[in-house]
């Protein structure tokens, strides 16, 4: 839903401005949230995220009562986009994260000390997939796949097997559901 706030701030600042939010953290690391982190990247030149954790789902050793800055379950991030018109190239992305097991008197007192121009953010480069932080590094994308339509169609030669199909489809085992051993007996003789 707070991505709406976004949307809706965006929309309303033209080609110069700020939009600061306090919001859930999920849009920093959720992958429901490529697009949107993609977004972001698109219509401004500057993000600064600082990031107080505290999300009692991801991590039960801590409670919201006690490590949230706002006493909830859910995570919480402060978020500064800056959108400037004479700016070209890519949006710069800047991250900085609180400890998660600080208790939120630590975090809000962190808060209050640190002035944003004194915060030691650290530039972040989202990689293909728009993740911002939490990027893997492999070569699953690389690597030869078992099975491919276009090869079984003769359209290519990029797969270890060049023939598949299904063996044995499931939407016919409810009639196994059957206690008498008797008729199950008999249902699995027609098979």
């Amino acid at each position: 839903m707070y991505t709406c706030f976004y949307r809706w701030a965006s929309d309303r600042i033209d080609q110069n401005g700020v939009v600061a939010m306090v919001t859930n953290r999920s849009f920093i690391d959720s992958r429901t949230f490529d697009g949107f982190r993609k977004s972001i990247q698109q219509e401004f030149s500057y993000g600064y995220i600082i990031d107080t954790k505290s999300d009692v789902r991801a991590n039960p050793k801590i409670a919201g009562t006690s490590h949230n800055v706002f006493g909830i379950q859910t995570g919480v991030a402060i978020m500064f986009l800056i959108k400037k018109q004479r700016i070209e190239g890519e949006c710069q992305l800047f991250y900085v994260s609180l400890k998660d097991d600080w208790r939120k008197e630590k975090k809000l007192e962190w808060l209050r000390n640190h002035s944003f121009e004194k915060i030691d953010f650290e530039r972040i480069s989202p990689d293909k997939k728009q993740n911002w932080i939490n990027q893997t590094d492999n070569d699953f994308d690389e690597l030869l796949p078992l099975v491919d339509k276009d090869v079984k169609a003769g359209r290519g030669e990029g797969a270890i097997f060049k023939f598949f199909q299904v063996a044995l489809k499931a939407s016919g085992m409810n009639g196994f559901m059957i206690f008498l051993k008797t008729i199950l007996l008999k249902r699995c003789a027609i098979l």
